[in-house]
């Protein structure tokens, strides 16, 4: 990791009162904090618009979209602020250190190269049964300006025992997401031309999952996902996509966790994710960038 590229960690305030759900929490502080704001704006907003309308003013429509932008940049101003809190206080309970943002440079993987103005914040790093973690909120964009979309998710970075190849594994229900498989194709082209295989495996397993591998990597593929893998990963981890890369695995939710108990359990399941592919993992050979591109060639 590049130090240049991650803030300092932040000390945990502990005179905060806990947030067990941040949607709960913004409403709750922008209605102590900001009453009379409030009132003030909805005068104004209904004066200015009243005012528009009655003499005609083809402004009126602009006037409500200005509104409503100044409106939402108070309300996302005031999340990003309870969403700070509410991971620093998540990172205290678990014994992890907590970063305001760190530098794309400092993830590996093709998940974190599709799209564009891709930004990693909120990072708590720390240490489960001797191996690094990290978890962070990833945000990337898709499409540009009118057709622009942003995503967000959190994600769970695990350290692995040996290291293999770039394998990909998406959720069938990353078709609800607006991006779908547009990005999932992006995902799967690699740099040298080649693009993935996409490896079906026995069973429901491929209702459930959409497996790619660089070409040539198949066997690899069989060795991870055993019949006890596939088995649990559809029974408890469905909903997640996931991505194997060197001695890393990247745990994808569809969306950045707001709440205490989701956080809780994502925790504990993504350290049991962890273990289901380490112990498949910890005894292949190191994959190195040379053995992708002769293996391409085949």
């Amino acid at each position: 990791m590049n130090p240049d590229n991650q803030t300092q960690p932040v000390p945990i305030p502990v005179d905060q009162p806990i947030i067990e759900d941040v949607g709960k929490s913004t409403n709750e502080y922008i209605k102590a904090h900001y009453k009379k704001f409030i009132f003030l704006y909805i005068f104004v907003s209904v004066a200015i618009v009243a005012t528009l309308v009655y003499f005609g003013s083809g402004a009126a429509f602009a006037a409500v979209l200005i509104l409503l932008i100044l409106g939402a940049t108070l309300y996302a101003s005031v999340q990003d602020r309870i969403v700070s809190q509410f991971i620093q206080q998540f990172g205290a309970s678990i014994g992890f250190s907590y970063a305001k943002s760190v530098g794309i440079d400092t993830v590996a993987g093709r998940l974190f190269q599709v799209g564009h103005g891709q930004t990693i914040t909120n990072v708590l790093s720390g240490t489960r049964e001797g191996k690094p973690e990290r978890i962070f909120s990833y945000c990337f964009a898709v499409g540009s300006g009118k057709n622009e979309c942003s995503y967000s998710c959190t994600v769970f970075e695990h350290s692995l025992d040996g290291s293999v190849p770039d394998i990909l594994l998406f959720s069938s229900k990353i078709e609800s997401q607006p991006y779908g498989w547009l990005a999932v194709d992006e995902m799967m082209e690699r740099g040298n031309g080649s693009k993935d295989e996409i490896v079906r495996l026995e069973g429901d397993f491929n209702k459930y999952f959409r497996l790619a591998v660089p070409k040539g990597f198949e066997m690899e593929a069989y060795q991870i996902f055993t019949p006890d893998v596939m088995a649990k990963l559809i029974d408890l981890a469905c909903d997640f996509s996931f991505e194997l890369s060197g001695n890393k695995l990247y745990i994808f939710a569809t969306r950045v966790i707001g709440k205490r108990e989701d956080f809780d359990a994502i925790f504990a399941l993504s350290a049991y994710v962890s273990s289901l592919f380490q112990k498949n993992t910890e005894r292949m050979k190191v994959i190195t960038q040379a053995d992708l591109v002769a293996n391409s060639g085949n």
